[in-house]
């Protein structure tokens, strides 16, 4: 995918953001397009509006498999565009909101508004044929942008009685990458309603929002940025929002050295089976790209722990049913997480996860919890699950992940869980460290080499005793490629050849569980 979210309004706004009462009331786009909504092959990409601007494919279908942003839908296109006709914009005002990620760094057609011989418009360098002074980058970049623009424009000849609309197209300019989203309202909308809706997208595609709060669709605060302006450079989250269409579930976080999600991880976010409460999010910040050594925790045993990492967790609980209050729904939300160790020195399964949970950064003993991983495979990716956040219910965490020795006196504490079998904050029914290694604690094994791979990569499976397998393979666009099985062993291997670079998961049953891995192609 992408080296690095990234959020980009070509604006001069500072938001301020609204400590507003909850409204029912949510400003609408006349035109809005969804990857997630549309159909393969379809000789049109329908307008969810309800208003029937549906866009028409120049090539004449859309593409007959998805891509995907942050385990999302999007369409992979080169030098196609789409048109809608008779917009109506009375008073020559606008807005539109793109969702898309380049191939490459040419400058490229994002949209365009023809008017007689004039257009107003956008490239991914500079507007078309209107004023404002608004700034642009003199480069392009490879990573996710969600696109907001306003225009206006004021011509002296005939106007035209309606509009045509034309996505990722201007002049001849070609577009080449994959777009998700589009949205176009026939007027100014407000900085509120343009960050309740760049939130709604953020969080959907993994895109970062710099210098603002984000906003859910009935206003509520899900992001304070205002008063945590140092953990702002990586953000990403999961969440519900029905009027705006949003269910994530699982995502790529910091540069995807980090997955998280609910339950486990699957190969798209519409094949996780976790259920959210309307109105529920869970959002981590991070203070830079880097899980280097950052500090020293101390306990009140004299014990000192190097940390690495710095990250904030904030919580926002769904809405009550029949209300806009904050509300439990009497579900606890379990988490996993997988992480790329490969920065660290050392014993990598010695590694664990780090949650203050009194959300201050101070790491103060009675208030922390250590989660160590259920494993560690061969490419020094940790694997944690049912990971308790906001276990106090005060909404905020902070973590880290920090170094545990194997002979460390923690060992015998109560603030050590294991995610496989967590029991409660007190130590009831835990499963405490031993003095040995998390690997030799784990029956089955797994390694996916090499990783990165050329094309030609080998899957191995050993089990604690004999039992049956079947592996799915899946495409970056989260299609089943190939299913391999075989019966009444203990220890499996499997030889695989792509062509294609991407990253792709590999789903392995058997031995009494589900695991998913990860194998790069860099072809």
């Amino acid at each position: 995918m992408n080296n690095r979210l990234f959020f980009t309004i070509f604006l001069s706004l500072h938001y301020l953001i609204i400590s507003a009462q909850p409204s029912d009331t949510l400003p609408r786009p006349i035109l809005w397009v969804k990857a997630d909504s549309a159909i393969l092959g379809a000789a049109q990409w329908h307008d969810i509006s309800g208003n029937g601007y549906n866009l028409l494919p120049h090539s004449g279908a859309l593409p007959d498999t998805f891509a995907r942003l942050n385990f999302n839908r999007a369409f992979e296109l080169e030098n196609d565009y789409f048109t809608a006709s008779g917009l109506p914009f009375v008073n020559r005002d606008m807005t539109a909101i793109t969702l898309y990620q380049m191939a490459d760094t040419a400058e490229q057609a994002i949209w365009q508004i023809p008017i007689d011989s004039n257009r107003a418009g956008l490239t991914s360098r500079q507007l078309l044929g209107t004023w404002g002074d608004i700034s642009y980058r003199d480069s392009n970049a490879l990573f996710t942008i969600v696109h907001t623009l306003f225009r206006n424009w004021d011509w002296k000849n005939s106007l035209p009685t309606d509009y045509r609309f034309e996505l990722l197209k201007a002049d001849s300019l070609p577009f080449r990458g994959k777009v998700a989203e589009c949205l176009l309202f026939d007027w100014h909308i407000d900085d509120t309603t343009m960050v309740e809706y760049i939130s709604y997208l953020s969080l959907k595609y993994g895109i970062t929002l710099f210098k603002t709060d984000y906003l859910s669709s009935d206003k509520r605060m899900i992001w304070d940025y205002s008063n945590n302006p140092d953990f702002s450079y990586s953000i990403a989250g999961l969440g519900r929002d029905d009027r705006l269409g949003l269910y994530q579930k699982q995502s790529y976080m910091l540069d995807e050295k980090i997955v998280t999600g609910f339950g486990e991880i699957a190969p798209t976010n519409e094949s996780n089976p976790a259920i959210l409460s309307d109105g529920e999010y869970m959002i981590w910040g991070f203070d830079s790209s880097l899980l280097s050594r950052n500090g020293v925790v101390y306990l009140d045993n004299g014990e000192e722990f190097e940390v690495y990492g710095n990250g904030l967790f904030q919580r926002t609980k769904g809405r009550e049913i029949g209300g806009w209050e904050n509300a439990e729904q009497g579900v606890e939300r379990t988490v996993f997480m997988t992480v790329d160790g490969s920065e660290w020195d050392g014993s990598i399964e010695n590694y664990y996860l780090l949650i203050d949970r009194s959300g201050t950064g101070e790491f103060r003993p009675g208030e922390i919890d250590f989660y160590m991983p259920d494993y560690v495979n061969s490419n020094n990716i940790l694997h944690f699950s049912n990971i308790q956040w906001d276990a106090d219910s005060n909404g905020i965490d902070r973590f880290c992940f920090t170094y545990v020795p194997v002979d460390s006196i923690l060992s015998n504490r109560s603030l050590v869980i294991n995610g496989g079998n967590s029991g409660d904050k007190n130590g009831n029914d835990q499963k405490r460290i031993k003095n040995q290694k998390i690997t030799d604690e784990k029956a089955n094994a797994y390694k996916v080499y090499p990783n990165p791979s050329e094309g030609n990569f080998v899957l191995e499976a050993d089990f604690a005793e004999r039992s049956d397998i079947t592996v799915k393979l899946y495409s970056p666009e989260g299609k089943i490629m190939d299913t391999k099985t075989a019966t009444g062993q203990q220890n499996y291997r499997f030889l695989y050849q792509l062509s294609v670079s991407g990253q792709y998961l590999l789903e392995v049953s058997g031995g009494g569980e589900t695991k998913i891995l990860k194998i790069v192609i860099n072809k």
